[in-house]
């Protein structure tokens, strides 16, 4: 008889644990940024994304992932309560808006050009203030640069997204670009465009950038723990980096 109560309490407990966390439904938002976060036949995927959906399986919550330019993602998950979004620069400016699950990718950003540019001659950071960089709006490295002394009037063209980069690119409508390292070779064999005619000159930084999954500050409690321990649990799937 014991041994039956005993039975029952667990079983209890189990569906109740099991109720409350798919009680809870999360949406988790990112962009376009192949290799590592792709959409395959309506299916968003890529490397990255199935870690994270292997984190999000461990909270054992409803989720929907949602794939969009990046200023909305980015405004989704500041505004919408118990959402996350990837892969994300931990900048100064956004280090209070969010609360940091951890890093995700150790991203090395590069500096590309096209090969047949031999006007361009570049072999430090103060060389690229002669010339136009096309940067993805809302992207990281503009505070970068910006904090570099560039000024987005004289050294900047803006466009929306990474076809249009690559695209402009190569119609120079500006002079050089910068992207995750076999993030513009892979978009360029996507779409048809001599891959060899990438060169990348030089990396942006003497050392990687870490990008973060990251959640809404105004999430609930309980969300962000059970986030939080899943991802630590499965933090050995993200390469630490340096």
């Amino acid at each position: 008889m014991k041994l039956v109560f005993v039975t029952y309490l667990v079983l209890i407990y189990f569906i109740t644990g099991l109720v409350t966390n798919k009680a809870y439904s999360i949406e988790i938002y990112t962009e376009y940024i192949p290799p590592y976060q792709v959409k395959i036949n309506d299916t968003i995927s890529g490397d990255i994304t199935q870690k994270i959906k292997k984190i999000i399986n461990c909270t054992g919550y409803k989720s929907d992932f949602f794939m969009l330019p990046w200023p909305r993602s980015y405004h989704s998950a500041l505004t919408k309560k118990n959402a996350l979004i990837y892969s994300m620069y931990r900048s100064v400016e956004r280090e209070n808006l969010f609360y940091w699950i951890g890093p995700v990718i150790n991203a090395r950003v590069v500096l590309y050009k096209l090969a047949k540019r031999t006007d361009i001659n570049i072999s430090s950071l103060e060389d690229i203030h002669n010339y136009k960089i096309g940067l993805k709006l809302g992207d990281f490295t503009t505070t970068y640069f910006i904090n570099n002394g560039f000024k987005a009037s004289q050294n900047f063209v803006y466009v929306s997204d990474i076809e249009s980069q690559i695209k402009m690119l190569f119609n120079n409508r500006f002079d050089v670009t910068v992207g995750l390292k076999g993030t513009l070779e892979f978009y360029a064999r996507k779409i048809n465009l001599p891959v060899k005619e990438l060169l990348p000159i030089m990396l942006l930084k003497d050392h990687s950038y870490k990008l973060y999954l990251a959640m809404n500050k105004n999430s609930d409690p309980d969300v962000i723990k059970k986030v939080q321990q899943c991802y630590d649990k499965l933090s050995y799937m993200f390469d630490p980096g340096p």
